[in-house]
């Protein structure tokens, strides 16, 4: 049995928890940013409507009352190399083709596009908005060997645990039947009513050939076969520790001996499948009956659309990509249940223990008051704009590189693969009941309730300092290339200026003080931007200034004195941002928030952690690349002289403040 926890959070709980010796915490070269207890609501004068699109407002200093017009204008530097790939020529025919830094006209930019996403995401965070742009769909997983809670499920889901293990799946035929898919199942041998409708096989991995023939199968393949048919049996199995000692486990299933391509006596036709290798330890193929195509079974459309969204599936092993180049049909693995004695299928796959849909998707876990609040305009939309509603009353151009600055791009390169864990590592994307301690049993998963877990919130990368070129950690690829997997660059240098612009027209001043509240960074915090960012990649120092326009003026007059009358004039930042800071306190207050106590906003709990993850100075702190890399299956561990799992017990990732308090403790103890 596995022990449940009993003590279950509220659920607008953010459950965090201290790094701790009893147990090994993850680490990542990312982090999250806490989900808000409460929403923030825009304020208009006229309800859900932003000012009016077709004439400028005039700003009462003194009534704190109308809208501002003008710009902000920025130099970005280049802290580390930054890339932001260019447009990749039509006839290439190839994703990722290009190396080059964005350049149109031959002129290196920053797209006005990649500053644009990286403020809106930091608008919402700071003014506790909505967190409504995330791909709400449904993981899935494969957990054969796993001690967890979900283990446990997915396995007693796939197979009889109280009959050694014999296979619940059932098999079939996939097809295309005009706007459906179907699939038309496997039937006992014509011979043998009542037996067994897949089997296993045994097949060399290395010279890919089944057991005792000639027949050869690739990864991912399938072909027609002839097979005599035998009933289930037990079968031994060895388990090697690691300490290499082999133990014993017996499983139930029907193994075939006898096979081959064209028809014997005694034998029925069937489909030999090959799935993926599993490493080195792979050795069985599966075989399937035929259909007697005498019934189908239409797969709903929300099963289509689930397994669609898969984005972890290779695409070799995509079914409906098989489908399109053999529509005669595909052979499959499905599971079944009766509903309102109609027998439907609520999930296949292309092996016989394939990925399962989680019960719940992503947006199931926000906080209920942003499930509440998603018809409210928060103040990011009300800046950026709403579709649906109303345009953005804010522009980016594109920035350019100052002038007297020469040979701003470094040689291409291969950057190291990103291959970054995706939200399937659960224990790491969802809040987790004891934090880093909770013991493997009890991990939150995606199949987990609501009342005991939610999203840990916006995903944010650490600076890192990856620049010199003798670190291991270097960006750039120093082992083997492969072509299809690596990906050559060619970013701007480090130190690099630009200048940019943002134009706004009637911002209210609260809203013009979310745009500055995140673009001037408290001193010795960096922005991040571009491609790479896991890698150290991205890292830029922003400096705005403030100009604002007074139309009435501007239109007034068309000269002042020997120039044009442009009526506008520089004004200090810091009184827009402390409107908005003072707006946003208030609100929390109002709306009973936890963060009710702090009197400056990046003395919230949730900024404070944002503040140290734009903090330059942790890639100072001993080991910092160490604890902030990507995790690995193989990674060779010089105390104990071997390869070991990262990802063993499933560590869960500590806060960003936690994880720097644990590394200055450990700073200190040395």
């Amino acid at each position: 049995m596995i022990k449940k926890n009993k003590t279950k959070p509220s659920s607008n709980a953010v459950t965090t928890g201290k790094v701790s010796g009893k147990r090994s915490h993850a680490r990542a070269p990312y982090n999250f940013i806490q989900l808000n207890d409460v929403m923030v609501e825009a304020q208009f004068q006229q309800p859900d409507q932003p000012p009016a699109f077709d004439k400028y407002y005039n700003y009462d200093r003194e009534r704190n009352d109308g809208y501002l017009t003008g710009e902000i204008v920025y130099e970005l530097e280049t802290i580390t190399p930054l890339y932001i790939r260019g447009v990749t020529p039509e006839k290439s025919g190839k994703k990722n083709d290009n190396p080059d830094f964005f350049a149109p006209g031959g002129i290196v930019k920053i797209p006005g596009s990649s500053i644009r996403g990286m403020v809106r995401n930091l608008v919402e965070i700071v003014s506790w908005g909505k967190f409504e742009n995330f791909d709400d769909r449904k993981l899935f997983y494969r957990m054969v060997g796993d001690k967890s809670e979900l283990g446990e499920k997915y396995r007693d889901t796939m197979l009889n645990l109280h009959d050694l293990y014999s296979i619940k799946v059932k098999a079939g035929l996939l097809k295309k039947v005009g706007l459906n898919h179907v699939i038309l199942p496997s039937s006992s041998p014509a011979s043998l009513p009542g037996f067994p409708t897949i089997y296993r096989v045994d097949y060399d991995l290395k010279s890919r050939k089944v057991a005792s023939t000639d027949i050869t199968l690739g990864e991912f393949e399938y072909q027609k076969v002839f097979f005599q048919p035998v009933d289930e049996k037990l079968h031994t199995h060895y388990r090697k520790t690691r300490y290499g000692k082999e133990i014993p486990f017996k499983l139930k299933y029907a193994k075939v001996q006898k096979i081959a391509l064209t028809q014997r006596g005694g034998f029925c036709e069937g489909y030999l499948i090959s799935s993926g290798n599993l490493g080195t330890k792979k050795h069985m193929h599966w075989i399937i009956t035929l259909p007697n195509h005498k019934s189908n079974l239409v797969i709903p459309d929300e099963v289509v659309q689930n397994y669609i969204m898969d984005e972890n599936r290779t695409e070799q092993a995509d079914l409906l990509k098989m489908l399109e180049k053999n529509p005669a049909g595909v052979p499959c693995f499905y599971l079944s249940k009766l509903i309102n004695n109609q027998e439907k299928v609520i999930a296949f796959g292309h092996t016989g223990l394939f990925r399962l849909p989680h019960s719940n998707s992503i947006g199931y876990y926000r906080t209920d008051c942003l499930k509440e609040h998603t018809g409210v305009i928060d103040l990011a939309e009300a800046i950026f704009g709403v579709e649906t509603k109303f345009a953005s009353r804010v522009s980016f151009e594109d920035a350019r590189p100052l002038k007297d600055q020469a040979n701003l791009l470094q040689q291409p390169e291969y950057a190291k693969i990103l291959a970054s864990p995706k939200p399937t590592t659960f224990q790491h994307y969802l809040n987790q009941p004891k934090g880093v301690e909770t013991p493997i049993e009890e991990l939150a998963h995606w199949s987990s309730s609501g009342s005991i877990t939610r999203l840990r919130g916006y995903k944010y990368y650490w600076h890192r300092d990856t620049r010199d070129d003798k670190n291991r950690n270097h960006w750039v690829e120093r082992g083997e290339i492969k072509a299809t997997k690596h990906t050559r660059i060619r970013p701007v240098k480090s130190g690099v200026k630009f200048e940019g612009k943002i134009r706004f027209v009637n911002l209210s001043p609260v809203e013009l003080g979310a745009l500055l509240f995140v673009l001037k960074l408290p001193e010795d915090h960096y922005h991040k931007l571009g491609m790479g960012k896991p890698l150290g990649l991205g890292s830029v120092k922003i400096k705005p200034k403030l100009v604002l326009s007074n139309r009435k003026e501007r239109y007034t007059a068309l000269f002042d004195e020997s120039t044009w009358a442009v009526a506008e004039t520089g004004q200090q930042p810091d009184e827009y941002m402390a409107k908005f800071e003072q707006y946003v306190l208030a609100k929390l207050k109002e709306l009973g928030s936890r963060e009710t106590g702090a009197k400056k906003l990046w003395d919230t709990e949730r900024l404070k952690n944002l503040k140290t993850m734009l903090y330059w100075k942790n890639t100072e702190i001993e080991n910092w690349l160490e604890e902030t890399r990507y995790m690995e299956i193989e990674r060779y561990n010089p105390g104990s002289g071997r390869k070991e799992n990262d990802y063993k017990n499933r560590p869960v990732l500590p806060e960003p403040v936690r994880v720097v308090e644990s590394l200055d403790e450990n700073c200190r103890k040395k």
